[in-house]
């Protein structure tokens, strides 16, 4: 029985011994041969470190050289929120102290939900070296906590431009869950110029190799790739023209506050406001200003939720919002040559002939429906360069009819073309400018499809409710929506003799490390008629009017004793319930237009009263003029 039960526990140990044999011959071969590249690697990385190092953002540039976006060095704190231990609330606390924040700075910060929980959070820039060497030497004390030196953004020149110039931030877990090749402690650009460039600007980053030995410390320098600085983007944007546009936009805007507005019984707002000075044959934007405007300096090191939200804020005027491509506005009667060329083209109007010009406008087949002229006395007869020249709404209004007319008077009758709308597409309303910048407005022509989702009516009623759209658009009122640079890029075509083109801000990218040449960026224009049917004749009879409209018409009090050459049109767009918006356009000099500038300000009035004093100012910085007076219009359109 003995010798059994030991034979018994002699197989038992023998068949432990065979397993266990057996399971350390499959661990050898998965670690040789299934597992060995993996080992490898692991074994190297215990040996060596991989140090990235930062490249350096490429510089913005004006067109007369001076840097606008530049660099400069900080030294950011970040917060990993997981790991700063069993009492994170202290940490935070002794390091808001220490970098003398207030209590609720670092809080905010990480509850940030752009960021993952595992990204380090910036906190701080321009930290004071003294707070980094104390981190370093109390380091059990900040578990969590690093820093950096980091390049970061510097203005030279302030908030000059800031609208089109965008920003920079962290990347957020929206960047990297898009794989753009980026890690958690990359910078990018964000809005504006800073994003439409990203890829040159941004550069390449590059790393060190190092090989440790087992107390961590670096022994020799196995390899490196060299960061690659980002290249520099030239703009069109001319430094002086941008102050002098900026300082008439400012000064025009306080001098309008002062103008007492019957309508509605106070002074003119005269809140917000955009100028844009356009090259008619290039298309490049010399200057551009939005009012009111922000410091782009605020988001160096991040900006905060709050912080943001405040800058689109309705209530605040949205001084982040960039009124020049994204405003949209009814441009009121600075839109009247564009319906003029069509109303020639299609024969509703014709240079040959006189139109009267009564205070008031019954609209056909419905008397009780009346639109009144700006003026309350008949202005006489007029030809359609008279028509432009004091600005008379009557005429305009029954051009508009006509259109309407032609396109629901009978069934037989309608156009699918929709003549009005089809033309001034073609000067771009209703159509994206193709800018260089993330995002721009588009605007609004009414329309058939327009029209009947917006009033959901069937085509019986049509006759009450269309002939006023019609009526209204060929003002540039009702259902007519466009920014001020549509506005700039009709009237360049107008300029340029009708030739198609695209405004742009950037000219070059350079790179400031090679002799190579810069590449030009030349943008061209797609899907468009080049040039617009209309003759030369029609289009320098339009200019000659719009030269008029300066020597005795709707602008002459507000261009009084100017010595230099212009043509231009005033606009006023009228809001129910709001005081009127201000428009201007002109072309300078009037024989050859070299310039385009547009000018619009919210609750300002007139166009004649200051949008035209505004523009004035600048022409004059244009074409030299010292003047230092600023002439507010009569407010007669």
């Amino acid at each position: 029985m003995t010798d059994g039960r030991a034979a018994s526990r002699l197989r038992v140990l023998a068949l432990f011994v065979v397993l266990m044999f057996a399971a350390l011959t499959v661990r050898l071969w998965y670690l040789q041969v299934l597992a060995s590249d993996d080992l490898v690697r692991d074994a190297q990385n215990n040996i060596t470190r991989i140090v990235e190092t930062d490249t350096i953002r490429g510089k913005i540039l004006t067109s007369d050289g001076k840097v606008i976006v530049g660099n400069r060095g900080s030294i950011e704190i970040r917060v990993e929120e997981d790991k700063l231990g069993d009492n994170p609330e202290a940490v935070v606390s002794r390091l808001t102290r220490l970098l003398e924040l207030k209590p609720s700075a670092i809080p905010e910060a990480l509850a940030d939900l752009r960021y993952y929980d595992y990204q380090p959070v910036p906190v701080d820039f321009d930290a004071p070296r003294r707070a980094v060497y104390y981190i370093a030497e109390h380091a059990r004390r900040f578990p969590g906590v690093s820093w950096e030196e980091v390049k970061v953004r510097t203005y030279p020149m302030g908030d000059r431009a800031a609208h089109i110039l965008g920003y920079t931030s962290p990347v957020y877990a929206e960047d990297l869950e898009a794989n753009k090749g980026y890690d958690q402690n990359d910078v990018i650009g964000r809005g504006g110029l800073e994003q439409q460039y990203e890829k040159w600007l941004r550069g390449e980053e590059g790393f060190i190799k190092y090989e440790v030995n087992s107390a961590g410390r670096q022994t020799r320098t196995l390899g490196e790739k060299r960061s690659v600085p980002g290249k520099d983007l030239i703009i069109s944007i001319d430094s002086e023209l941008q102050a002098a546009a900026e300082e008439a936009l400012d000064y025009g805007m306080e001098q309008a506050q002062n103008v007492f507005d019957e309508e509605t019984n106070k002074n003119l707002l005269a809140d917000a406001g955009a100028v844009v000075v356009m090259d008619p044959t290039t298309g490049a934007i010399e200057a551009t200003v939005s009012r009111p405007s922000f410091d782009p300096a605020e988001f160096v090191g991040g900006i905060s939720e709050k912080r943001f939200e405040a800058l689109e804020s309705k209530r605040r005027g949205q001084p982040i919002f960039n009124r020049v491509t994204q405003g949209e506005y009814a441009p009121g009667s600075a839109f009247k040559p564009f319906v003029a060329l069509s109303a020639i083209r299609n024969g509703v109007a014709s240079l040959g002939q006189s139109y009267d010009c009564p205070p008031t406008y019954s609209v056909p087949k419905d008397e009780t429906t009346v639109f009144h002229n700006w003026s309350d006395v008949s202005l006489g007869f007029l030809d359609v360069a008279g028509s432009l020249r004091e600005s008379c709404d009557t005429i305009y209004y029954d051009w508009g009819y006509q259109f309407y007319d032609r396109y629901y008077g009978t069934k037989d009758a309608k156009d699918p073309a929709e003549p009005l709308q089809r033309d001034l597409r073609q000067w771009g309303f209703e159509r994206p400018t193709g800018i260089d910048l993330p995002t721009e407005s588009v605007g609004n022509l009414p329309d058939d499809a327009w029209i009947e989702g917006l009033y959901e009516v069937g085509e019986a009623n049509f006759d009450f409710n269309i002939p006023g759209d019609y009526i209204q658009m060929a003002i540039g009122q009702g259902g007519v929506l466009g920014t001020p640079l549509q506005l700039a890029t009709a009237y360049s075509m107008l300029a340029n003799g009708g030739k198609c083109v695209v405004p742009h801000i950037g000219t070059e990218i350079r790179d400031p490390n090679r002799e190579d040449k810069p590449k030009a960026l030349q943008p061209r224009c797609k899907n468009s008629r080049t040039p617009l049917p209309y003759s030369q004749s029609d289009l320098q009879y339009i200019r000659d009017a719009l030269v008029d409209v300066i020597r005795e018409g709707t602008a002459q009090t507000a261009f009084a004793g100017f010595g230099g050459s212009i043509a231009g049109k005033t606009g006023t767009s009228q809001r129910e319930g709001e005081q009127d918006f201000s428009w201007f356009a002109a072309m300078t000099p009037a024989e050859q237009p070299e310039h385009v500038v547009v000018v619009v300000v919210e609750h300002g009035g007139n166009g004649s009263e200051t949008a035209a004093p505004i523009a004035r100012r600048i022409v004059e910085h244009i074409e030299g003029i010292e003047s230092d007076d600023f002439i507010i219009g009569e407010a007669i359109d």
